[in-house]
């Protein structure tokens, strides 16, 4: 009676978790390499980012500069032309 015991009858698989183990590793694996795919990404995305605002601003500002030089030029009141500067 001794070997119908609880679980004696079970036959025992060592190789089924381990199949699981290795399983798990690689979908870790493939989730940590997205991972830093994505991050290697979005860290290039957010340098460019900075780079055309700062662009953006610069030329935004010559914008501004050259019309203001042109209303006055042409004797126009330059804040009539962009009141939203003010």
């Amino acid at each position: 009676m001794a070997g119908i015991a609880r679980g004696g009858l079970r036959p025992h698989h060592p190789t089924k978790h381990s199949f699981i183990i290795v399983g798990l590793i690689l979908v870790l694996a493939v989730v940590g390499i997205n991972y830093w795919s994505i991050s290697t990404k979005n860290t290039r995305l957010l340098a460019e980012f900075a780079t055309l605002q700062k662009n953006y601003k610069v030329m935004r500002l010559h914008y501004y500069e050259k019309n203001f030089a042109n209303a006055r030029a042409n004797g126009q009141n330059p804040l009539d032309q962009f009141p939203h500067i003010i």
